[in-house]
């Protein structure tokens, strides 16, 4: 009889707990997440208030209570009104500054478990038609231009570059050895290929870009260039190539 009593308190407490839980969820059901992400004032608030950085309103103390099981399970117990919610802040963000978006996942989500699920939560939050149209303008303007689009204008070099946290993170991802972000993935797709064919395919700022970030990692991180050379090439196949192609 104390048994069942017993497992009755416990199935009463987490009945309880996920009840008070599902309640902060619903009371994004009225937030103005296009308002907050258009004003860049509001919106840094509210990411200092979830790093602890600055002050909370009653909404940013609920999106900061939600936010741990928010990013570790992509969203997974949102409505969909509140996956757009929440997409919306979190690409919010993430527009403002990768680095500051990197520190978010890494306080809330510090195992990185369910990153990739996460990632692809925030992108296929896009409308599907949109997409459609993306991807058969990416493929006409290949077949057209044979280059490899629109990567240089993905990723923030400077902002890599000027961060030790941001770009061993993007390292990490490059050797399998952590999460990719999908512009990062991207660009880890076509790293053998632009190896095996000397670049052939990069316009003339993708080729800048890219010896600017190997310079300066070879020089200021030369760990992560050994994993790199080590995850890309073993053999030292492509070692001469590149060093010219570094020359040119």
């Amino acid at each position: 009889m104390r048994t069942w009593l017993l497992v009755l308190c416990v199935l009463t407490v987490v009945a309880s707990c996920y009840s008070q839980q599902q309640q902060l969820y619903n009371r994004y059901d009225n937030f103005n997440a296009d308002s907050i992400i258009q004003n860049e004032r509001i919106l840094l608030a509210y990411y200092k208030c979830v790093m602890e950085k600055g002050p909370c309103t009653k909404d940013g103390k609920n999106f900061k209570r939600v936010l741990p099981e928010t990013l570790q399970t992509a969203c997974g117990r949102c409505s969909p009104k509140q996956k757009s919610v929440v997409r919306k802040m979190l690409l919010g963000i993430r527009s403002k500054s990768e680095l500051r978006f990197v520190e978010l996942l890494d306080k809330y989500d510090p195992t990185a478990v369910n990153r990739e699920a996460l990632y692809n939560f925030l992108v296929t939050g896009k409308s599907k038609m949109l997409k459609v149209i993306a991807i058969l303008c990416l493929f006409m303007y290949a077949n057209a231009q044979d280059k490899y689009g629109s990567i240089d204008s993905d990723i923030n070099l400077s902002e890599v570059l000027s961060n030790d946290r941001l770009l061993a993170s993007y390292g990490k991802c490059l050797v399998n050895k952590g999460p990719c972000t999908p512009e990062v993935k991207k660009l880890k797709d076509k790293i053998p290929e632009v190896l095996e064919t000397k670049c052939e395919k990069c316009s003339d700022k993708q080729k800048e870009m890219g010896k600017t970030l190997v310079k300066e990692i070879k020089a200021k991180h030369p760990d992560i260039w050994s994993d790199l050379v080590s995850f890309y090439d073993p053999q030292g196949k492509y070692q001469k190539s590149f060093e010219e192609f570094l020359k040119d």
